[in-house]
């Protein structure tokens, strides 16, 4: 059972117990699993099984360890959180991007805080050698939740500011009330190309960014109220709508779009493909229309259901589909394959309906993932969970070398991805899994101990291993020796780099 929890949009206000038990080391589970059912990987079959590794026979599949290649702790006794991260395919470097309170020192000094949480950007080379990092923000809010990286080494980080943030080059951005949308490109080096923000005095926020195969910049997230990136004024429906939008790498408004209806809407993924199509994810309670080429609106059987969308390089909704119950679902991650074909995530409490294949959570909430083809159809679907077990988030990449799915997040008590359960130390703790493009278990490992634990985000470097950010309370051991904070009512940051 947890004694604590993960609060927000994935950044985390973290509580619990003083209380603590001996940590232990990181477990690992292995699987043979065959294919992901009667579909292969192309056609529009059925399940891989609810839970299972789908398809039948198949003789074993080397299981990559995540063997450790290195790995950092930031940060002490106040807060710390590694949001987003990105790797530069040219050189292997990896940017981090998050929010923190008070000190935190990512190699080149400490970076203070001026009030209650400020964002930071930093850099590390291929070994994890820090380059460089800033930290921006006053005595208000701010968080940076998205950062992406262009074929030219230009860096692109965005998130939501209270208050007045100065990016430097006498660029200030200033809100216009509660939480703006704002974005930022900065060089290699790190220095300031321009700042943009985007909002009312409701709140607004970008959740997700992707660079587009010709180097445009897709922004994706949340608003409240009225927010407008240079075109028409976008205006929501209910209490929170979602927006895609498109910028040039000068930050010039090239289309945005708005969806969402009378309720609740959050995005939850962004994903691109080598055409330039574009594909969402996220949740919503009443309804959706992304119009009329996409086909009838989307209606929420009850409670909180998945929606997923695909939309043309301009903007135009294409096909979109819907899955849950009555329950709560949430879309969390997507992830594109190149042949068109989408891989999405999330959390399902209840059941989970898919246009033919039906998915049962095991405890309170499980963890789905769904492969749809590049025209809508499902092509498998699995259901992840076990005894009381909650998951609270996910991050997904597609390596197209290795042809593997891989997943990151946080869960709580134990959770089964095909290969044995992974059980929690006593609070949330990291999980790190991989799937073929089938579906089926390639290996999965849990990284924890006495205090939450999780991975907020993952990328893929070019040999095909894998960065994984987020935070920890207590301490964590990623395979170099644990970390240890002073509080386990704070957590402190942390990035890991596993090889397959």
């Amino acid at each position: 059972m947890r004694n604590g929890a993960w609060i927000g949009l994935l950044g985390l206000v973290m509580a619990c117990a003083a209380a603590c038990s001996p940590d232990v080391g990181p477990g690992v589970t292995s699987g043979t699993g065959g294919s992901g059912g009667a579909g292969g990987s192309g056609g529009s079959g059925g399940v891989g099984g609810a839970g299972g590794t789908g398809g039948e026979g198949g003789g074993p599949i080397p299981v990559p360890a995540f063997k450790h290649v290195w790995s950092k702790s930031f940060g002490e006794t106040d807060m710390q959180s590694i949001e987003s991260v990105a790797i530069d395919p040219a050189t292997g470097d990896v940017v981090a991007v998050g929010s923190f309170r008070g000190v935190v020192d990512f190699g080149g000094g400490p970076l203070v805080s001026a009030g209650e949480k400020d964002l930071f950007v930093a850099r590390f080379g291929p070994l994890g050698e820090p380059q460089w990092s800033k930290r921006f923000g006053d005595a208000a809010i701010q968080e940076a939740t998205a950062v992406a990286i262009d074929p030219a080494g230009s860096i692109y980080v965005g998130g939501a500011i209270r208050g007045t943030t100065d990016f430097g080059d006498g660029q200030v951005l200033t809100s216009a009330g509660s939480d703006d949308a704002f974005v930022a490109k900065l060089d290699a080096q790190g220095n300031l190309a321009w700042a943009k923000r985007f909002g009312d005095a409701n709140a607004q926020r970008i959740k997700r960014i992707v660079i587009t195969p010709s180097g445009r910049i897709v922004l994706g997230g949340t608003s409240s109220g009225t927010i407008n990136f240079g075109g028409s004024d976008l205006v929501s429906a209910g209490s929170s709508d979602i927006y895609v939008a498109e910028l040039d790498a000068e930050g010039t408004h090239l289309f945005s779009r708005r969806f969402g209806g009378t309720g609740f809407d959050e995005l939850g993924g962004l994903a691109v493909d080598p055409t330039g199509s574009l594909f969402i994810t996220g949740t919503f309670d009443t309804t959706m229309d992304f119009g009329p080429v996409a086909g009838d609106m989307l209606t929420s059987i009850g409670g909180h259901d998945v929606f997923l969308a695909k939309l043309s390089a301009n903007g135009t909704g294409l096909w979109a589909r819907r899955a849950g119950d009555t329950g709560s679902q949430r879309g969390l991650a997507i992830a594109a394959l190149p042949n068109g074909d989408v891989i999405v995530a999330g959390e399902a409490a209840g059941t989970l309906y898919l246009d033919g294949p039906v998915l049962y959570a095991k405890g309170d909430r499980g963890l789905f993932l769904a492969r749809y083809s590049s025209t809508g159809k499902i092509v498998w679907g699995q259901m992840f969970g076990g005894k009381g077990s909650g998951t609270f988030g996910v991050s997904l990449r597609v390596d197209p070398t290795s042809e593997s799915i891989f997943a990151a997040g946080l869960f709580d008590d134990s959770i089964d991805f095909g290969g044995g359960p992974l059980s929690a130390v006593e609070n949330v703790d990291v999980f790190l899994a991989r799937f073929t493009l089938d579906g089926a278990h390639l290996g999965s490992r849990s990284f924890g101990g006495p205090g939450p634990d999780g991975a907020l985000t993952l990328d893929l470097g070019p040999q095909g291993d894998v960065v994984i950010g987020g935070a920890y309370a207590g301490s964590i051991d990623f395979g170099g020796g644990a970390f240890t904070t002073t509080s386990t009512v704070d957590a402190s940051g942390f990035l890991a780099r596993l090889s397959p």
